[in-house]
This record gives C-alpha cells, sequence and structure tokens, in this order.
C-alpha cells in the first residue's frame, strides 16, 4: 500500500511543524482547505492505518509515517 499525495502532504506537514507545535486553522486551511482538528484527526486515521496487517507501506512513507507518529504522540 502507498499514501495517496494528501495523506503524504499531512504527514510532512505535521513533522514540518515540529514537536509541540500545534498548526492553526489559519495554516491548515491555506494548506489542505480544512480545519486544524480535521487535519489531526486524518493524520490519526493515517497512522492507525499503519497498524492494520497486511497492509505494508514503503520504505519512505514507513519513515515519514514514524517522524509523524513521533511527533503526535
Amino acid at each position: 500500500m502507498r499514501l495517496d499525495w494528501y495523506d503524504r502532504r499531512i504527514l510532512e506537514f505535521v513533522v514540518e511543524c515540529g514537536p509541540c507545535s500545534q498548526p492553526t486553522d489559519e495554516q491548515t486551511f491555506a494548506c489542505f482547505g480544512i480545519s486544524a482538528q480535521r487535519v489531526m484527526r486524518r493524520l490519526d486515521a493515517v497512522i492507525d492505518l499503519d497498524d492494520t496487517p497486511g497492509l505494508p507501506l514503503g520504505e519512505p512513507d514507513r519513515g515519514l509515517l514514524k517522524r509523524a507518529r513521533a511527533l503526535r504522540f
């Protein structure tokens, strides 16, 4: 399985925001057209997807997901 461009961009966005940084609605509306709360819910859904058996991710996507997960929790 591979992440689609939108989910990958959300992961990249969270990683770019860095630790202890909650994105603002202004930032997320500009990038994704949705609120910060919805971006974070989508992030959680992507993180949960990684734990689904039988859905292996490519190595670049797995690394990005690992970095985003570390910042989220």
